[in-house]
């Protein structure tokens, strides 16, 4: 019996340790499942949390770029509309200058429209008159015995050479009549020649700001003799050029 109580407790405790083994080994498997678990969720969070980062890492950089472009197109804008208000500046000037140059152009006592206009008038004058005449207003260089036109006065050499009336005068070439001078020559012609030779020259001429034609039919080389012209067609010709009657 003793025996047989022996085995029995030997086979319990037995059953008893490996039951205890057993629950043990479950229990580590338990604990080892559990740490897989946390490492498992660890790493999904950090994966998540890098995976957040670089997203907002993205985004703020993005968001940079945008910033960064806005503030260069700000900047060209910024810099661009002065040159482009310069720009228009500038066009406004020009335009504003040119249509000053028109203005004068064609509201001075004398120009290049009156030049034509005198032109003009001087070929009907001289076939109705059956005479010849050559003028500054052709681009011509009309020779009077020696004095050439427009060089003879633009040069001075007709200083102190002219007399009209016995009185010394100087005449000055003008392009507009605004030179401010007494005697401003703004156009010549010299022709009909007579039998003798000796040309007829005619000098249009504004003194005091007023149309005046005089007349030089001078046979002395060294004095230029001059005297208003008595033709009355000439001398209204001019004048109502100059005053823009023509």
């Amino acid at each position: 019996m003793k025996k047989l109580w022996a085995v029995v407790l030997v086979g319990a405790l037995l059953l008893t340790g490996c039951s205890g083994n057993k629950q043990q080994q479950a229990s580590s498997k338990s604990s080892e499942s559990v740490r897989s678990a946390k490492k498992v969720t660890k790493s999904t969070s950090v994966k998540k949390l890098t995976k957040a980062a670089a997203a907002t890492k993205s985004v703020n950089a993005v968001e940079s770029s945008r910033q960064v472009d806005s503030v260069t197109s700000q900047s060209k804008a910024v810099s661009q509309a002065p040159a482009s208000s310069q720009a228009s500046s500038q066009a406004a000037t020009q335009a504003s200058q040119s249509t000053t140059r028109a203005r004068q152009a064609t509201t001075t006592l004398w120009n290049a429209t009156k030049t034509q206009q005198l032109s003009a008038f001087m070929k009907q004058w001289q076939t109705a008159m059956g005479q010849t005449y050559q003028g500054t207003y052709d681009g011509a260089n009309p020779n009077h015995l020696g004095f050439v036109f427009p060089y003879a006065i633009t040069s001075g050499e007709m200083a102190g050479r002219v007399s009209l009336g016995n009185q010394p005068v100087n005449l000055t070439w003008s392009t507009n009549g605004e030179n401010g001078q007494a005697y401003q020559v703004v156009a010549v012609a010299t022709g009909n020649k007579t039998k003798l030779g000796f040309p007829t020259t005619y000098l249009f001429c504004l003194h005091n700001q007023q149309p005046v034609v005089y007349m030089s039919q001078t046979t002395n080389g060294n004095i230029f003799y001059i005297q208003s012209t008595q033709n009355a067609e000439l001398q209204a010709g001019f004048a109502n050029i100059v005053n823009g009657q023509n």
